[in-house]
C-alpha cells in the first residue's frame, strides 16, 4: 500500500484512507508464508540474505555460528544444504519445507540428533522472523503513516496442519486480528479446474453436512484476538451450495468466530451459477438475509465455555509436538497436488469434530498443564 494512497482524501467525504472508518482492517500479506511450499522459490540473493539472517540468529542463540554448526555436525548429517553452511561468510543452510511435514516425521527414526536440532532452530527462526516482520509493519503503519485501522498479519496455511500450523498462527499474534482463508469444496476434476467450469470436467455433489471435518469455520481461536475467515465459499459446481449461509450462521453463532467473508461477488446483481469463484448466485446470496437475521439476533447462542482450551509453550511449537487438536486443511486445486482427500488426514488426541460442538481456544506461550477438554468430548482418536 503506497503511502500516497493512505493520505489521499476521498473526493466525496474528504476523509483520507488512513482515517476512514470504512477501511476496518489492513492485511499485511495474502496467502503466503515462510512455512509453505512457496518458500522453495526463494533463490539467488534473497536466499543468501535469508541464510545470513539464520546465521545471525544462531550466533545469538549459541554464542557463535561455529558452535552452532559444530552442534549440527556432531553426527553424520546426510542432508544436502548446497554448501550454505559457511562460518566465514556467516551463513547457515536451510532445510526444505518437507522436513516439517508428517511424512518427514514418519521417517525420523533414521535421523541423527543434529538434524532434529537444526529443524527446531529453523522453525523457531522462520516463525520469529515472520512475527518480527508483522510487528515492524504495524509500527510503520501506526507511527509513520498514522493509520488507525486494525491490523491482520496474514490468512494462510502451512505445509502441515498438525505440526506447524500453530507456529504460523503464533506469528500472527503480533497484530490484533487473526485470519484464515478457507473454502469448502467437492471433487472437481479435469483441465483448468482451479479457475474454470467447463464441459468434459467431472464433479461430485457433496453436502458439507455429511463432511463436517472439512467445514471452513473449523478454526482454533487464539485467546485475546478476534478470529475471522477472510475468504471462503462453497465452491461450485455443487448442488448443495444453498446450505452454506445457514450452516455458517449457525456455527459462527455457536463458536464465536467473528466474521466470514464470502468470495466473491462479480457484480451488483445475481450472477451465473457457472462461475468457479462466485458467491452472488441465488443459491448462496439468496440465503444471506435469513442467515444474517439468525446471526445478528442470536437465535443460536454462543457456548458459555470452550469445548477445548489448549495452551502451548513456544518450545512445543519449535519441536513440532502434536497439539491437542488441529484444523483440517481444505483442498486447493490451484496449489495442492493429487486427489482431494475424502477423509480427514488429521489425527490428534482430540478429534477435529470437536470444532462442530463449540469454541476451540488456544493460548501460545502457556503450559499444557492448564489444558481443558469439555466433558462432552472424550480425548481420544474418536468422539464418543
Amino acid at each position: 500500500m503506497a503511502a500516497a494512497a493512505i493520505y489521499r482524501a476521498n473526493p466525496y467525504t474528504g476523509i483520507p484512507l488512513k482515517d476512514d472508518p470504512a477501511l476496518a482492517i489492513i492485511q499485511l500479506q495474502n496467502e503466503d508464508s515462510l512455512l509453505f511450499w512457496t518458500e522453495s522459490e526463494i533463490r539467488g540473493k534473497p536466499r543468501e540474505q535469508l541464510c545470513k539472517m539464520f546465521g545471525d540468529f544462531l550466533k545469538r542463540k549459541y554464542g557463535s555460528l561455529e558452535k552452532a554448526l559444530l552442534r549440527y555436525r556432531s553426527y553424520e548429517n546426510p542432508w544436502d544444504l548446497q554448501g550454505e553452511d559457511n562460518a566465514q561468510r556467516g551463513t547457515a543452510g536451510l532445510l526444505q519445507m518437507w522436513f516439517f511435514t508428517q511424512d518427514a516425521r514418519d521417517r525420523a527414526a533414521r535421523w541423527d540428533p543434529p538434524t532434529r536440532c537444526r529443524m527446531n532452530d529453523q522453525l523457531e527462526f522462520y516463525t520469529e522472523l515472520m512475527r518480527k516482520f508483522n510487528q515492524d509493519m504495524e509500527r510503520y503503519l501506526r507511527e509513520e503513516l498514522g493509520c488507525r485501522q486494525l491490523i491482520n498479519a496474514g490468512n494462510w496455511r502451512t505445509v502441515d496442519p498438525v505440526l506447524v500450523c500453530d507456529a504460523e498462527r503464533y506469528s500472527y499474534t503480533a497484530n490484533e486480528v487473526i485470519g484464515k482463508n478457507n473454502y469448502y469444496s467437492s471433487l472437481h476434476a479435469g483441465s483448468n479446474v482451479g479457475w474454470q467450469i467447463l464441459e468434459q470436467q467431472v464433479y461430485t455433489n457433496w453436502s458439507a453436512l455429511r463432511r463436517p471435518y472439512f467445514w471452513p469455520m473449523n478454526v482454533k481461536q487464539p485467546v485475546g484476538h478476534p478470529m475471522m475467515i477472510f475468504e471462503t465459499l462453497w465452491v461450485p459446481p455443487n448442488l448443495y451450495v444453498a446450505e452454506a449461509p445457514l450452516v455458517v450462521a449457525a456455527q459462527l453463532s455457536l463458536t464465536g468466530v467473528d466474521s466470514f467473508y464470502w468470495f466473491c461477488s462479480h457484480g451488483e446483481e445475481w450472477g451465473a451459477a457457472d462461475g468457479k469463484w462466485a458467491s452472488n448466485t441465488p443459491m448462496q446470496m439468496g440465503l444471506f438475509p435469513a442467515a444474517a437475521l439468525a446471526f445478528r439476533r442470536g437465535y443460536i447462542a454462543t457456548a458459555e465455555e470452550p469445548v477445548v482450551y489448549e495452551e502451548r509453550s513456544l518450545d512445543e511449537l519449535w519441536q513440532q509436538k502434536t497439539p491437542l487438536i488441529a484444523e483440517t486443511t481444505s483442498y486447493d486445486p490451484n496449489r495442492d497436488q493429487g486427489q482431494m482427500p475424502v477423509h480427514s488426514p488429521v489425527s490428534t488426541p482430540v478429534d477435529p469434530l470437536a470444532f462442530c460442538v463449540g469454541p476451540v481456544h488456544v493460548r501460545f506461550g502457556g503450559s499444557a498443564a492448564r489444558n481443558r477438554v469439555s466433558p462432552k468430548l472424550r480425548a481420544s482418536n474418536k468422539m464418543s
